[in-house]
């Protein structure tokens, strides 16, 4: 039978020294581990906060439709616009893209932009407060087709504009709204526009 040998009393001081550091080195991965936890937390904490003061500073871009147009073959639709800066800073580099569409109503197809224009003066500053005029015209004349199914209801006119721009801090942003045209309720001999709440977006 193999008997192994005893161990000593001398080595019991290692193994314990050992057993010590063993533990100190694990103490130090976890304080080290907890620490760049709470660093992690912190620097998140600080990014959204910078993020939620830049949204409380920014530039707030959107567009309005002052009129609607007329509704007759062989006429080019045309609306007339104002941009207004609600934030508390100034934008800068604005620019516009406006597309008409007839289509049915529950139809969420994408807008055909196909030029984008300088909102003049497009070297201006737009100062919170402040609003610049636009307008948004169709491509061209309106067929006996589309005056027809936009007067009945059955396809409405669709108006579509995207504003891009630039806060103070250098971010670019974009501001789309989209609308269609309907009859009043108050007064169908009328129309008016009516907010489409898939496109209405403020980035």
């Amino acid at each position: 039978m193999t008997s192994f040998p005893k161990r000593t009393k001398r080595y019991e001081p290692i193994v314990k020294l050992t057993a010590v550091i063993a533990f100190a080195a694990l103490l130090q991965v976890v304080v080290l581990w907890r620490q760049s936890s709470i660093l992690r937390q912190q620097a998140t904490i600080l990014e959204k906060t910078i993020e939620m003061s830049i949204n409380d500073q920014r530039a707030w871009v959107k567009p309005v439709i002052t009129n609607v147009p007329v509704i007759e073959q062989g006429v080019v639709p045309r609306v007339d616009g104002k941009v207004t800066n609600h934030g508390k800073t100034p934008a800068t580099n604005l620019q516009k893209k406006s597309t008409y569409a007839v289509f049915a109503e529950g139809q969420h197809p994408e807008p055909q932009y196909k030029i984008t224009d300088p909102i003049e003066p497009s070297s201006s500053t737009l100062f919170p407060g402040e609003e610049l005029e636009f307008c948004a015209e169709y491509d061209r004349p309106l067929t006996p087709e589309e005056v027809r199914v936009i007067k009945n209801d059955t396809r409405p006119l669709h108006l579509f504009v995207e504003i891009t721009y630039k806060d103070s801090f250098g971010r670019p942003r974009r501001t789309t709204l989209g609308q269609r045209l309907v009859r009043s309720h108050s007064d169908p001999s009328k129309w008016e526009w009516r907010m489409l709440g898939y496109y209405n977006k403020v980035e």
